[in-house]
């Protein structure tokens, strides 16, 4: 698990063809995920997505990257449902959900107006979640 208030953020080099404005662009584009309980935040440019376990770009890979485990036995497949998170702000601005994955939230008598599968939710602006389980 990660420290409380570790923050590990992707940072994006100056341009200097363009004096800087390359890098305010990419900036501009940012997102933040934040990982509750722990408070962890991490800083992640969605045009450049995260790679690892579930989707590239997934709340499962980024808190993979930031050292948060979340249970994920099916590898990222999205068959398992343990990787099941609530999100607290932000939904909006995550991949909407498959009907596979609708289809296992119902079955896990979950809300599907606020929960998703961490392999699958792939973020594209800012977003707070919370571990479940």
């Amino acid at each position: 698990m990660g420290e409380a208030g570790a923050c590990d953020t992707y940072n994006v080099k100056e341009d200097k063809r363009t004096g800087g404005a390359a890098a305010k662009e990419a900036a501009m584009s940012q997102a933040k995920v934040t990982f509750e309980p722990f408070d962890i935040t991490a800083e992640i440019d969605p045009a450049a997505p995260v790679e690892g376990v579930g989707q590239p770009g997934s709340l499962l890979s980024i808190a993979s990257a930031n050292g948060i485990d979340i249970e994920h036995p099916c590898e990222g497949d999205g068959t398992c449902g343990l990787c099941c998170v609530d999100i607290e702000q932000g939904m909006e601005n995550l991949s909407p959900p498959s009907d596979d994955e609708l289809e296992l939230i119902d079955r896990l008598d979950a809300d599907p107006e606020t929960t998703r599968l961490a392999c699958k939710a792939v973020v594209g602006g800012d977003v707070v979640c919370r571990l479940v389980g």
